[in-house]
């Protein structure tokens, strides 16, 4: 059977149509279906290569090898050691991707929203392929779970993924929208009437039912808690400089991290609707409370009493 190869990663000088990393798993799949993987090192380089273009080839010739991380073990003769191969992938991946500009990309997957009509899955994949380029590194684990939990809960699978004879039917959408009513700070309004204070805007927006209004307060409280992880495993586990998460030090970071949550979400574009919306998702997480020392009844201290998510 004959496949069609790849198609050509650089035939001409600019910028790949396709990924480095998009296509190199395109070629990585085409040497697996057509067997080519058996290939001595020396005849998969030279097919790499092929498939790289004229101009691809043109800046592999010019550019420093770089050395492959395989060890050499000896091979037939003439077919070129066995980390030929690894070691012309390693030249092309130093040299592309070098060329990507990460804080470019990751301005474009925080920009990136789900199109009319784009269906959840299809959402979630193009934010994977997005993030191929943004080297998120332990990050993207993180990420990903509170992307698939909200796409699960919003769709209804989280309900069958429980076991039992759970279906998405009136009666589970309505037990879910039950789950959802700690996110409706009815009683902070009753409050404010009992005490004739004018109820403001923030207020307001605290305790509404309204469904967009729960949705987004749904996609905060999971997306805070699921970054909040993601920010004290990277700092503990893969940050390198062997910091533990304790006492004062974790305070002031805990602080940091929630002042670069509010700059992300309230700069100059935000809208009213973005700053009560980090309002009202900081101030029912007690991990904000406890590094700023919001005493319990004050504005920015609201009960963490959710378990939409465990």
């Amino acid at each position: 059977m004959s496949l069609h190869q790849p198609p050509e990663f650089l035939p001409t000088p600019g910028k790949p149509a396709i990924p480095w990393t998009q296509w190199h798993r395109l070629f990585k799949n085409y040497l697996l279906a057509s067997g080519s993987d058996a290939h001595p090192p020396a005849r998969r380089k030279a097919l790499l290569l092929h498939c790289l273009g004229v101009e691809g080839q043109r800046l592999y010739y010019a550019l420093p090898e770089e050395k492959s991380s395989t060890p050499p073990t000896e091979g037939k003769e003439g077919s070129g050691t066995s980390d030929e191969y690894d070691a012309a992938v390693a030249t092309l991946d130093a040299y592309f991707t070098s060329k990507t500009n990460v804080v470019v990309e990751r301005h474009r997957f925080g920009q990136r929203t789900q199109l009319p009509g784009e269906t959840a899955t299809a959402f979630v994949t193009a934010l994977r392929e997005l993030a191929l380029s943004c080297d998120f590194g332990c990050q993207v684990s993180f990420i990903f779970v509170f992307v698939d939990q909200t796409e699960r809960l919003f769709s209804g699978r989280v309900w069958n993924d429980r076991g039992g004879g759970y279906e998405w039917t009136k009666d589970t959408k309505k037990e879910f929208k039950n789950r959802l009513t700690c996110l409706k700070r009815k009683n902070d309004l009753k409050t404010s009437k009992q005490k004739g204070q004018k109820v403001d805007r923030q207020e307001r927006f605290d305790g509404s039912g309204k469904q967009y209004h729960l949705e987004w307060k749904l996609r905060d409280y999971v997306g805070l808690r699921a970054s909040f992880n993601a920010f004290k495993t990277f700092i503990t586990e893969y940050s390198g400089s062997k910091t533990t998460f304790q006492g004062k030090e974790a305070k002031l970071l805990t602080k940091e991290f929630f002042r670069s949550y509010a700059h992300r979400h309230c700069g100059r574009d935000a809208t009213d609707d973005n700053e009560h919306r980090v309002n009202f998702a900081i101030k029912t997480f007690k991990q904000f409370a406890l590094a700023f020392d919001c005493k319990v009844a004050e504005p920015m201290r609201i009960e963490d009493n959710c378990r939409i998510v465990t």
